[in-house]
């Protein structure tokens, strides 16, 4: 064992009251998992995100829903149109 592993080996994998932490391959392996698919939905839901302008006050609702457009049936941004 060298110097350094003697001196902050422990402190490494030393958790709480001087337990050691010991962690199977398999226990590794789904964490490494569930790191990466946290990584790419996390991705997705930042993509879909989009801001819109509500021009009039008046409750209208959306002339075509889910189309990423927000626009009644005269053409203005209400915040009905925005939210559908």
């Amino acid at each position: 064992m060298t110097r350094v592993e003697q001196l902050f080996g422990n402190v490494v994998s030393t958790i709480g009251f001087g337990s050691t932490a010991r962690f199977s391959t398999a226990s590794r392996r789904w964490a490494m998992a569930l790191l990466i698919v946290g990584a790419f939905l996390r991705a997705q839901i930042a993509v879909g995100q989009t801001t819109f302008l509500v021009e009039v006050t008046v409750d209208r609702p959306d002339a075509s829903p889910g189309d990423g457009v927000c626009a009644d049936v005269v053409g203005f941004c209400t915040l009905r149109a925005a939210i559908m």
